[in-house]
Parts: C-alpha cells; sequence; structure tokens
C-alpha cells in the first residue's frame, strides 16, 4: 500500500512475495500490473512464518492463500476435530517442522495453541491451531474466509466481518476498507470504512447497491463512512479498536426533506419512534431550510443509526409502517435500506405499477415476515409490541 501511496510505477523483472495481513484482491491486482509475479504468501510466526503460497492469478477473482510449502501440512478441522470437505468453512490448523516450540514461559497459551496432531501417526507431533477460518477448493487450494475473532452477532445473526470487508474490496474505487461491529448496550449494528483509490469516486449509495448484489439483506453495513486513511496499528495491520471508537460523521450543510407523499409519512413516522418533535418552519430563521425549501427535523438522506436509532426502535418503525401504512416489510430489509431517502426507493421499486399503491405492493402474509427474523429480533418485536401496548393504555387504570 505505502509503495502504491507512494507513485512507484513498479519493475516488469521484479517477482514480489507479500504476507504479514490478508492479502485484498484490489491490491493484488495493482501489483500485478506493476511486476513480473506476485506471491501471496501465508503463515503465523508460530509456524516460522510462511506455510503456504500462491502465485496470483487475475483470471481468478480472489486471493487464494494457495498449497502448503515443503514439510508442511495443513489441516481443515471443526470444531471437534474431525476434517471438512473440499468447500466447508473451518479452522486452519498447521503442522510439521515449521512448528514453533511454544511461547516463552507462557505454558497455558502454549498448550492452548499448540495441540496434539492426531493425523500424525507419530506419538508427540503437535499442530497449531491458527484462529483463521478457510475452506478447501476444488483446485486443492485454500481459501481464506477470515479470523475466527472476527465473528459478530448482530439481531440474532453471526456475521463474519471478513465477508463483508471480502465484497467492499472487490468494487473497483476501494482502494482498503475494514468493517467493524459498533455496540450500544444491548444494541449493535456494523459499520464500514473505506478509503478510495487516486482519481476514483464512489458515493456510500452506490457502494451500498454493490453490497446488496453481493450480500444478505443482515450483513450490510448500517453505515459505509469513507475515511482519507485506515488507522493502524505500529505493526501495519488497521487497527480496528480505534475504528470502533470513531464517532458517526455528521452530515454536511444542511438536512434533506422528503420529496413526496411516502417521504413525509415515513419521516411522521419516525420523528414519533425517534421522540424528535416536529417545528414550526415558519418561525425557523431565514437560511436555516434545506435545498427543497423546508427544514427537516429527520434528515432523509441519514441512516436512522445516525439519527439516535436502535434495532429495538426499528422494530417499532416496522410495527408503524404495518399498522398505519399496511407496509408488510422486515426487519432485515429495514437495516439494508436505513435512510428514509433508500427505503422509499426501495418500497417505490416494489410496486408493480404506477396505479397500484406501494403499500398494497408490499402486503404479504405475516408468516412470511416472520419468517426473515432471527430468534432475537423476534424478541425485540414482542418486547416492542408490549412497550407499544403500554403506550396506548392507560397504565394507572385497572
Amino acid at each position: 500500500h505505502m509503495l502504491l501511496e507512494a507513485g512507484w510505477p513498479g519493475s516488469p523483472t521484479l517477482r514480489a512475495a507479500c504476507g504479514g495481513e490478508a492479502f485484498s484482491w484490489s491490491l493484488a491486482l495493482q501489483l500485478a500490473e506493476r511486476t513480473e509475479r506476485v506471491w501471496n504468501c501465508y503463515g503465523p510466526t508460530e509456524t516460522t512464518v510462511w506455510s503456504a503460497m500462491w502465485a496470483i492469478d487475475p483470471r481468478r477473482g480472489s486471493v487464494s492463500l494457495g498449497r502448503g510449502i515443503a514439510n508442511t501440512r495443513l489441516y481443515v478441522l471443526d470444531d471437534s476435530l474431525q476434517l471438512v470437505p473440499v468447500g466447508v468453512p473451518g479452522e486452519l490448523y498447521i503442522a510439521g517442522v515449521g512448528l514453533a516450540r511454544g511461547y516463552l514461559d507462557r505454558p497455558e497459551l502454549t498448550r492452548e495453541r499448540f495441540v496434539p496432531d492426531p493425523f500424525a501417526g507419530v506419538p508427540g507431533e503437535r499442530m497449531y491451531r491458527t484462529g483463521d477460518r478457510v475452506q478447501w477448493s476444488f483446485d486443492g487450494t485454500l481459501e481464506f474466509l477470515d479470523r475466527r475473532d472476527l465473528q459478530v452477532k448482530v439481531r440474532g445473526f453471526r456475521i463474519e466481518l471478513g465477508e463483508i470487508e471480502a465484497a467492499l474490496d472487490r468494487h473497483p474505487a476501494v482502494l482498503r476498507c475494514a468493517v467493524v461491529a459498533k455496540h450500544a448496550g444491548l444494541d449493535a449494528h456494523l459499520v464500514g470504512y473505506y478509503v478510495v483509490r487516486d482519481g476514483a469516486a464512489i458515493d456510500a449509495g452506490d457502494l451500498r447497491a454493490h453490497l446488496k448484489a453481493a450480500l444478505p439483506a443482515q450483513m450490510i453495513p448500517s453505515l459505509l463512512v469513507e475515511l482519507p486513511a485506515l488507522p493502524l496499528t505500529p505493526n501495519g495491520k488497521v487497527d480496528r479498536r480505534a475504528l470502533a471508537t470513531l464517532e458517526a460523521p455528521r452530515t454536511q450543510g444542511v438536512a434533506l426533506s422528503p420529496r413526496d407523499e411516502l417521504e413525509q409519512s415515513l419521516m411522521a413516522i419516525w420523528q414519533r419512534v425517534l421522540g424528535v418533535a416536529d417545528v414550526d418552519r415558519a418561525a425557523l430563521p431565514s437560511g436555516s431550510a434545506d435545498g427543497r425549501g423546508q427544514a427537516p427535523t429527520i434528515d432523509v438522506g441519514r441512516t436512522f443509526f445516525e439519527q439516535g436509532g436502535t434495532s429495538l426502535l426499528l422494530v417499532r418503525v416496522q410495527r408503524a409502517l404495518r399498522t398505519e401504512l399496511g407496509i408488510q416489510i422486515s426487519v432485515a430489509e429495514l437495516f439494508a435500506y436505513p435512510s428514509i431517502e433508500t427505503l422509499a426507493d426501495h418500497l417505490r421499486q416494489a410496486a408493480p405499477s404506477p396505479a397500484e399503491p406501494v403499500a398494497s405492493a408490499r402486503r404479504a402474509a405475516p408468516q412470511a415476515e416472520l419468517e426473515d427474523l432471527s430468534i432475537a429480533e423476534l424478541e425485540r418485536a414482542v418486547k416492542a409490541s408490549l412497550l407499544d401496548l403500554l403506550d396506548e393504555r392507560d397504565v394507572s387504570s385497572p
């Protein structure tokens, strides 16, 4: 990355070996254009640095870990330490002469990470537990998925952050990216950070559309934030802790108002759920209106979470859409279309013809909606319904 950012032209006679961190496809292609050949060299320090290698092939479409080097054995195992079939994710274990003896003065950690090798057939042989999730390809090479410690649970779904980052990285305008799960109490949502290549341009809406074509709704980040550079640790890896502490960016300039009746209805629901009172627009000072001539209390261009929303409150929005507008929509869809603008566009596209109301086009059996919810979302839906019932009745009455 530093070479490219410094404008390095490359050399047609140079062979590059890259390792140390997950090798992004976009970086691999850029280096392949500037060198004779690029190798992805994989291996943790505990196995004496490199354990597998693969020459970048631009026709493949993704970076492979390749095959094990000489005197190295690679196992892909499940949680019961059983070998998994081709195409099934598992954790990578490495065995062979490259294994370190262990961690200096840390016997417990050594026992945890260096475990007996049941496949060696030789007593005393060990294998190293990498913590990397991989799978075998049909050509006999290893595909890196992500780190086990990059698995998070959001709204009851187990999310692989590495899969989201891989989808982001495949966009031609993205140079570097990282995805983190941000927590507020029991609530959590995904935030994607990305750096744009020099000379390229992309807005969050285009990037969101790119992700929707590759990922299920529950894996679409609620926020997509462009940064000039990703924070790095002293050894050059992405500093995820620093990203997790970044505050959501504030919208620059004036807020956007609803464009039509549908967006006005959605805004009214958001205002009530978020506890944002409407304002007397005539009393606002001159110049406080947006480009559409109004001064909204909710910005239709910003996401629900940027404006104080949580997943529990989003369930209330879902219920209000159903009861007030007759719109059946899953919580997963609301996460995928987190602003009034994107949600309204999604609802309009669902209408089969201009003559048919959007609400009618979105009507569906309640059973179908429930099938889209995870267990955690169902629990939140019940809680939200109970809270709404308490709001609607006089709780002081017997």
